[in-house]
């Protein structure tokens, strides 16, 4: 039924049968009627197959109903969401992953409906993937909005809080705020397991010209006292490369500081200072990266 419908949608060549006449091509508007009650067909036949097979038929068909009804393709891909809830645990995060990666750009306010009863492995990659695609378009105000649907059941999309906060205006310095902060709170309850991992480091070295001081520092402190408790558990060392120079660091710590000492010069330079002069890896670095 899926290879017809795919027939009917979309252009197709095969190789010419020279026993058969040349048939007349089908105009769109023939595709479409014929495509509908095999869409339609495809609807009820996978009342009888196992959920995670009727997941997978409604997905599909979804996709194929979108330039023929847009609401009933919306309608379909959320009917497929929910048979994908039921499916064996093994497919269960694959198929909402497609299902909710074709979804967001044709209604990012139905994924965030969604998003709550899904995996959570597909909650943190969809939530980061509705940010992008709101700061895509432009749309910053939608963007937080979905930022503070991931926070309110404990999600950080961390690889799109960056891009975030850098592209929030002047203007709206209070929700650049309010985004650094619940950041901010969300690290202080959920310390990074590994030793050598940026997190609210990164968002410190990019960002603390534009958020309050007091804020910075609080967010600083943390970088600094959860590195000493890391590194009190762990031993060991990390090089990373950087253009043509190497760059590294044996220290959690010191690894930790380097990101956020140009922010410490900045707001606390003798604190920085005596930091600095006991961390000499870290002081090395800086003086090669001054901007951390």
């Amino acid at each position: 039924i899926l290879c017809a419908i795919s027939f009917l949608l979309l252009p197709c060549s095969f190789a010419e049968q020279p026993k058969q006449p040349p048939q007349p091509a089908l105009s769109l508007g023939g595709r479409e009627a014929l495509a509908r009650p095999l869409l339609l067909h495809a609807e009820s036949a996978s009342v009888g197959f196992d959920q995670t097979s009727r997941s997978l038929i409604l997905y599909r068909v979804a996709g194929a109903w979108l330039p023929l009804d847009r609401s009933r393709s919306i309608e379909l891909y959320r009917e497929s969401f929910a048979a994908a809830r039921e499916s064996v645990p093994s497919v269960r995060q694959h198929l909402e992953d497609a299902i909710l990666n074709d979804l967001v750009s044709i209604s990012a306010a139905d994924v965030l409906e969604l998003l709550p009863a899904a995996e959570p492995k597909t909650q943190d990659r969809l939530y980061t993937g509705v940010i992008k695609y709101r700061l895509f378009q432009g749309d910053y105000v939608a963007a937080i909005k979905a930022f503070e649907n991931a926070s309110a059941i404990g999600i950080l999309p961390e690889r799109v809080v960056t891009k975030l906060l850098a592209t929030v205006p002047a203007s709206a310095s209070a929700e650049r705020v309010h985004v650094f902060e619940t950041a901010l709170q969300y690290y202080q309850a959920h310390p990074s397991e590994q030793s050598f991992h940026w997190g609210l480091a990164n968002l410190v070295g990019c960002c603390y010209t534009e958020v309050p001081r007091d804020l910075v520092l609080r967010a600083i402190d943390t970088v600094l006292l959860q590195a000493e408790q890391q590194a009190k558990q762990k031993t060991g060392g990390i090089g990373m490369s950087f253009g043509i120079k190497d760059i590294s660091f044996h220290s959690t710590y010191d690894f930790q500081l380097f990101a956020v000492a140009p922010a410490l010069q900045h707001f606390e330079p003798s604190r920085a200072a005596k930091l600095l002069e006991q961390h000499s890896e870290a002081a090395t670095n800086l003086k090669r990266y001054p901007q951390g």
